[in-house]
């Protein structure tokens, strides 16, 4: 596919045998968001949200775990009372652990609680209603 509009990744399975053959990470969402930086595509988002799209962030990206770029897009996206959900991209209890609790403390302390409640609690509770 040659549409400059679409990027298509590819990379092998994150299997246990990918990682022996020294396969441990194929940075495609920092691809995928340098895809969209170069294309403007970042700058409509709020164009999307007022037509109704949700969205979603991790906790690591916003406690920094991410990289500064991801940390203090996120924060933007916060301030602007843009994000309805944070999840915790946890993957096991060792490596990248559950964080949703210092996430949760630090949005209630820098944006308030009303905020908090609704993407930690009320959002959530929505889609599981």
């Amino acid at each position: 596919m040659k549409n400059p509009k679409h990027l298509i990744l590819k990379a092998p399975h994150p299997s246990p045998l990918s990682a022996y053959r020294g396969f441990f990470g194929c940075k495609h969402f920092s691809k995928a968001n340098e895809f969209l930086k170069e294309n403007g595509i970042l700058e409509k988002l709020e164009e999307l949200v007022r037509l109704g799209a949700q969205i979603q962030v991790s906790s690591g990206a916003v406690l920094g775990e991410h990289g500064l770029a991801a940390k203090m897009f996120t924060r933007k996206l916060l301030k602007k009372h843009m994000v309805d959900f944070i999840g915790s991209d946890a993957h096991d209890l060792k490596d990248r652990v559950p964080n949703l609790d210092a996430c949760a403390t630090y949005v209630e302390k820098r944006f308030g609680a009303e905020y908090a409640k609704e993407i930690f609690v009320n959002n959530p509770n929505c889609i599981l209603a």
